[in-house]
C-alpha cells in the first residue's frame, strides 16, 4: 500500500513538473518571437533622389524595421501634394516644408513631426538672358512651379514682385524647361539649390539664382508630418518613425558614396553618380547638425515662419500654432534616473581628484596647445595659398600623384583641369589690385563650392587654377565639371556695388587616356588650355578644349 501511494505521488510530481515546464516554454517562446511589422507608408515629394537619403539609409541598416514599421515610400514629383496624398489616406506620413503651417491654418488637419532640413533649399532658378536680371523682371514672364511652392510665392511678395503678373504654369520634372527655345516658353522655375543648378549646367543652361534667404527669409526645409488623426490614434508609431528617421540620416551623413550606389542600385532614379554626388555635397549643409540635432523643431522658429506669410499675405494675423506641432513625452523608466543619480555621485568623486591633476597639468596642456597651433599655421603657410586659402602648385601636385595612384589601383580615372582666368589683367588695370584680389578671392570659392569634397581646388599662381578629379569613370564625368564651372565662374562679382565680370578658358587631360605621367598630363591640360585661350573671344566666353586626342 505505501508503495502505491508512493508511485501516486511520483507520478504527481512528474506532471506538475511537466505543466511549469510547458508553461515557462511557452513563456519563453513568447518573448522571444519577433513582433509583426506595422505596415507604413510615407509620401516622398519628389523622385528618387539623395534629398531622401535618412529613408533609404533606414531601410538598408534595418533602423525601421527595428522600430517594428514595415515602411513603404511612395516616389513623388513636381504634380504630387503629399498634404492630398496624406489627408485622403494615400499615405501615413509625408515630406512636405514650410506651408505646411498655411495648409493647417487652411483647415487641412496636418502636424508636424520633424523638420529634416533647418534651411529650405527651395529657390527660384531663372534663365539668365540680357534682360532677366532681378526678381522683379519676372514679371511678365513664366514661372513654372510645384504644387506646394507657396514659400516661394510669398518670397516673390516680400520682395515686391507684382505675382498676379507672372504666368505661373504646372512644373514639368525637368530643367530643360528653361533652355531658350524650348515650346513651353519657361522663363524661370521653382528649385532645389540641391539639385537643379547642377542639371542646368550640365545642359548648358546659364541662370540665376534668387534664394529667399537673400532677403533673410530662413525657412525649414523637407519636414515629416503626418495627420492629426494618425498622430492621436498611433503616437508611438510617429515617435518610432521620427526616431528611425533621424537614425538613416546619420547614417547617411557618415556614409554618402554608399548611399549613392544604394540609391543607384535599388530606386529607379533618372539621376546618374555625379548628380547625386552633388546632391550629397549640398544638403549636409542644409540639416545643420553643428547647430541642431536632425529633427529639431522651435514654436519660436515656426512663429517667425508664420510671422512672415502673414507679411506676404499668405497667412491671417490670427493664425496658431496649436496642436500643430507633434509633441509626446516619452517616460524614462525609473533605472534611468537612478543610474543618473549614481552617475553623478562617481562624478563628484572623480571630479575632485580630477581637479587637482587638471592643476598641475594645466599650464603644460596650455604649452603644447600654443606649439600646436603654431605648428599648424607654419604648415598651412607653406602649403596653402594665403590669399584664396586654396592648395598652392606643392601640395596640389601631391594630390595629383594619389590621384593618379588610386586610379591605378581602382582601374579607374582621375582628371585634371587646367583654368586660366581671360583678361584678368583688365580687372587690375580698371578697378585695382584690390578688385583683382576680390575677383581671385571669389572665383577660388566658387571652384571649391561646385566639386566634390574629394577632389582638389589649386592656385599654381596669379590668376592660374588647377580642379583634380578623383576617381571618375568616363572623360564625359570630367566635361561635366568643366561645363558646371564655366558656368559659373562667369556669374558677375560684386566689387564696391560694381558688377566685375570675369571669363575663363579650360583644358582638361584624363588619366590614362592620354598619359601616364603626372607632368605630361599637367602639360596636355596647359596645352589645351592655351588653345582655348588663343580662340576668338566670341568662341571662348562658354567654350571648354579637350586634351589633344579626345573624341
Amino acid at each position: 500500500m505505501a508503495r502505491g501511494h508512493n508511485l501516486i505521488y511520483a507520478l504527481t510530481l512528474v506532471s506538475l513538473f511537466s505543466v511549469i515546464s510547458s508553461t515557462f516554454a511557452d513563456e519563453a517562446a513568447k518573448t522571444t518571437s519577433l513582433p509583426s511589422l506595422t505596415p507604413v507608408s510615407v509620401q516622398l515629394k519628389w523622385f528618387h533622389q539623395f534629398q531622401f537619403a535618412g529613408f533609404y539609409a533606414a531601410l538598408q541598416q534595418g533602423y525601421f524595421s527595428h522600430a517594428g514599421l514595415d515602411v513603404t515610400l511612395i516616389e513623388g514629383g513636381p504634380t504630387i501634394d503629399p498634404v492630398d496624398s496624406v489627408i485622403a489616406g494615400g499615405a501615413d506620413f509625408g515630406i512636405g516644408n514650410s506651408s505646411l503651417l498655411v495648409d493647417f491654418n487652411n483647415g487641412r488637419p496636418v502636424i508636424a513631426v520633424a523638420a529634416i532640413f533647418q534651411h529650405s533649399p527651395f529657390v527660384i532658378l531663372a534663365r539668365r538672358d540680357k534682360t532677366l536680371h532681378s526678381l522683379s523682371d519676372l514679371e511678365g514672364r513664366v514661372l513654372m512651379g510645384e504644387t506646394h511652392a507657396a514659400e516661394l510665392m510669398a518670397y516673390l511678395t516680400l520682395a515686391g514682385v507684382d505675382v498676379d503678373k507672372i504666368e505661373l504654369v504646372p512644373h514639368t520634372g525637368t530643367v530643360k524647361s528653361l533652355m531658350e527655345h524650348n515650346p513651353s516658353g519657361v522663363d524661370a522655375t521653382t528649385a532645389y539649390v540641391s539639385a537643379e543648378p547642377y542639371l542646368a549646367s550640365r545642359e548648358n543652361i546659364p541662370y540665376h539664382i534668387f534664394n529667399p534667404r537673400d532677403l533673410k527669409i530662413n525657412f525649414y526645409g523637407d519636414t515629416l508630418f503626418t495627420s492629426q488623426d494618425y498622430s492621436q490614434q498611433y503616437p508611438e508609431r510617429v515617435i518610432a518613425m521620427r526616431k528611425a528617421l533621424i537614425q538613416g540620416w546619420q547614417y547617411a551623413l557618415a556614409h554618402p558614396d554608399e548611399i549613392v550606389s544604394l540609391i543607384l542600385e535599388k530606386y529607379h532614379t533618372t539621376k546618374d553618380r555625379l548628380a547625386l554626388g552633388f546632391e550629397a555635397q549640398v544638403i549636409p549643409p542644409l540639416l545643420a547638425t553643428d547647430l541642431v540635432d536632425i529633427g529639431f523643431m522651435s514654436h519660436s522658429r515656426w512663429r517667425h515662419i508664420g510671422d512672415t506669410f502673414v507679411s506676404s499675405g499668405t497667412l491671417k494675423n490670427d493664425y496658431t500654432l496649436d496642436d500643430f506641432l507633434f509633441e509626446t513625452e516619452e517616460v524614462l523608466p525609473a533605472w534611468v534616473y537612478m543610474s543618473l543619480l549614481a552617475g553623478l555621485l562617481v562624478f563628484a568623486l572623480v571630479g575632485a581628484t580630477a581637479l587637482y591633476i587638471l592643476r598641475i597639468n594645466y599650464r603644460l596642456r596650455y604649452s603644447l596647445v600654443q606649439i600646436k597651433e603654431q605648428k599648424d599655421i607654419i604648415e598651412k603657410q607653406a602649403t596653402h595659398d594665403t590669399l584664396t586659402g586654396l592648395p598652392v602648385l606643392r601640395l596640389a601636385r601631391d594630390r595629383w600623384d594619389k590621384a593618379i595612384g588610386r586610379a591605378k589601383r581602382e582601374q579607374s580615372r582621375a582628371a585634371i583641369l587646367f583654368i586660366d582666368l581671360d583678361d584678368f589683367k583688365a580687372v587690375n588695370d580698371t578697378f585695382g589690385h584690390d578688385a583683382g584680389d576680390h575677383v581671385l578671392k571669389s572665383v577660388a570659392d566658387r571652384l571649391s563650392e561646385s566639386i566634390r569634397d574629394v577632389d582638389t581646388a589649386a592656385r599654381i599662381g596669379g590668376d592660374e587654377f588647377i580642379v583634380i578629379l578623383n576617381g571618375i569613370n568616363s572623360s564625359d564625368d570630367a566635361s561635366a565639371v568643366a561645363e558646371k564651372l564655366m558656368s559659373v565662374i562667369p556669374q558677375a562679382i560684386d566689387y564696391n556695388n560694381n558688377p566685375i565680370n570675369i571669363g575663363a578658358s579650360i583644358g582638361v587631360a584624363i588619366y590614362p587616356d592620354h598619359a601616364s605621367n603626372s607632368d605630361e598630363l599637367l602639360k596636355h591640360a596647359d596645352t589645351a588650355m592655351y588653345s582655348v585661350k588663343n580662340r576668338t573671344k566670341e568662341n571662348r566666353d562658354n567654350d571648354l578644349e579637350p586634351a589633344p586626342n579626345v573624341r
